[in-house]
């Protein structure tokens, strides 16, 4: 059995310097809204970090009622969600 948790974290971008002013642009004129739009940016660095300091468990009601808990059994079965069905 194995059980999953979904959970919401931050990630960091790191720009460089040289890059700076072409993300803000992107920014400014809404290209640039997810990390997905980074692939849209000719940039020359562009690094992540995965802030896990910050991470949080959430509820269903925070997730459209999905589930945020899930028990499998050991055949990848699921056998219980706290998900509204």
């Amino acid at each position: 059995m194995h059980i999953d948790f979904k959970i919401t974290t931050w990630e960091r971008a790191i720009i460089s310097e040289e890059d700076k002013e072409i993300v803000l642009k992107a920014i400014e004129n809404g290209k640039l809204k997810t990390q997905g739009d980074f692939d849209n940016l000719e940039i020359e660095s562009l690094s992540w970090e995965t802030m896990t300091d910050v991470s949080e468990y959430m509820l269903p009601s925070e997730n459209d009622n999905q589930p945020t808990l899930e028990v499998f059994d050991n055949n990848d079965k699921r056998i219980y969600t706290n998900g509204v069905d």
